[in-house]
């Protein structure tokens, strides 16, 4: 462990001592974030006052706990933003080797995602997120946690599991799943068909960013997912849908969930709040961001349950919906989100978005799965060679192209009735600068 917590040299553990497991983690390497509290670990977050403040762990995670028994060599913590705010002062971002380490890291667990996509000898990565990274297979995998397990924020936050392969990803679910209770491995060992696909569009003016040749690249995906599922996929506005047939009361976009994370972070990072200022007679340095998210999760219990209750009914809604679209009671349509990938800007110079104001996209990309609750594995399939306009010094770079599949069925059903769809595209990403090889081409 590093002795500050905010660097460290990684020591990699010989798998040479471990005997491999069948249904186990036994030997494989794997990262935690730093969300996955260890009993006895120094916590970060990001933050050089909060590292001085000396807060060690007093407990270990239920998940942590549950991948130790199985076997799992944890090589150690990844970085998550400034007291889980979302900026980045006293510790570097984490950095991205896609796009010549120009692409963005992601949001909530950056750290989780670039370090399997960095270091070959890491097998998969664990992380606590209410967000996905994308270039990687993640799953949410909420179904999974254990009873009293210790989660910042239950209406959000889930399990995910970044792996560059399709294989890990299964293989990790199933490892886990054999902790979990009777009701999740009797969902699980059923047998799913896809009768129906819905394609979740990008709605009102403004919001479609997507290049044409990303397009061509999604319809060429669906017209595989047509012909391998033998289903027609059905184009739907998830916005204009809210707007016909919305629940009296809450609304899609305007009462941001990150009301609720903010409450919940405020109030996990208060004690060091009040007493860092006791001993040191000033407030600690943080963020601009950071202070607003602390005035922004300043609610009292009433609103707090206002905001949840909206929250529910927009969860029950979209269920309901997704349902009603079923072609029997006994089947779930798998939900389809383009992703939108844009050119890389330089690290040093990116501009941290305004957590208050969400955009559609944003909606569907990064809160519509912790929201409904819905189980989702975040799959690249393909990559597009384009100059880069940002450094005309890189001469070959790739845009990783990818597309996010989400279930209400639970994470090892909806990795199950995904599998053909991705095997006929590719199972496996790289580690380094290119997701694909150079020459790779999608079948």
């Amino acid at each position: 462990m590093a002795q500050g917590g905010l660097f460290a040299s990684i020591a990699v553990p010989s798998t040479l001592y471990f005997r491999k497991d069948k249904d186990g983690l036994r030997g494989v390497r794997i990262s935690i974030s730093e969300s996955m509290r260890l009993e006895g670990v120094r916590e970060c977050f990001s933050n050089r006052d909060y590292t001085l403040f000396n807060r060690i762990s007093a407990e270990t995670n239920a998940m942590a706990q549950q991948l130790i028994d199985l076997g799992a060599a944890i090589v150690g913590q990844t970085k998550v933003p400034e007291l889980l705010a979302g900026c980045w002062r006293d510790s570097s971002k984490p950095w991205n080797p896609r796009g010549d380490q120009l692409q963005d890291s992601g949001a909530g667990s950056p750290g989780a995602a670039v370090s399997v996509a960095g270091y070959d000898w890491l097998q998969m990565a664990f992380a606590v997120d209410c967000k996905t990274a994308f270039f990687w297979m993640i799953s949410n995998i909420n179904e999974l946690s254990s009873e009293g397990d210790q989660l910042f924020n239950d209406d959000f936050d889930g399990y995910g599991v970044a792996a560059r392969s399709f294989a890990d990803l299964q293989f990790a679910c199933s490892a886990i799943s054999q902790k979990t209770t009777l009701k999740s491995l009797v969902q699980s060992s059923r047998s799913q068909v896809i009768t129906k696909v819905i394609s979740l569009d990008w709605g009102t003016a403004g919001e479609d960013r997507m290049s044409s040749e990303q397009r061509n690249c999604l319809e060429q995906l669906y017209r595989k997912i047509s012909r391998v599922l033998n289903v027609r996929i059905e184009s739907m506005s998830l916005e204009e849908e809210w707007q016909r047939h919305k629940p009296t009361g809450p609304d899609m976009l305007e009462e941001a969930p990150y009301e609720l994370l903010s409450r919940t972070w405020r109030h996990y990072f208060d004690d060091f709040w009040v007493y860092f200022k006791r001993w040191h007679g000033r407030e600690p340095f943080a963020d601009i961001q950071t202070y607003r998210s602390r005035d922004l999760g300043d609610l009292d219990e009433e609103q707090a349950t206002c905001l949840r209750n909206d929250l529910i009914a927009f969860r029950h809604w979209f269920r309901n919906l997704v349902e009603a679209k079923s072609m029997n009671s006994n089947e779930r349509p798998l939900i389809i989100i383009p992703d939108i990938v844009v050119e890389p800007s330089f690290r040093r110079h990116e501009d941290t978005p305004d957590p208050e104001v969400l955009t559609y996209s944003q909606f569907l990309t990064h809160w519509l799965s912790p929201i409904t609750r819905c189980s989702q594995v975040v799959v690249p399939f393909s990559q597009i060679e384009i100059p880069l306009e940002s450094n005309f010094e890189i001469k070959e770079w790739a845009l990783p192209v990818t597309v996010s599949f989400l279930s209400t069925n639970d994470a090892s059903d909806l990795l199950e009735s995904v599998q053909n769809i991705i095997e006929c595209c590719t199972s496996e990403v790289q580690t380094g600068g290119w997701t694909f090889p150079q020459d790779f081409t999608s079948q």
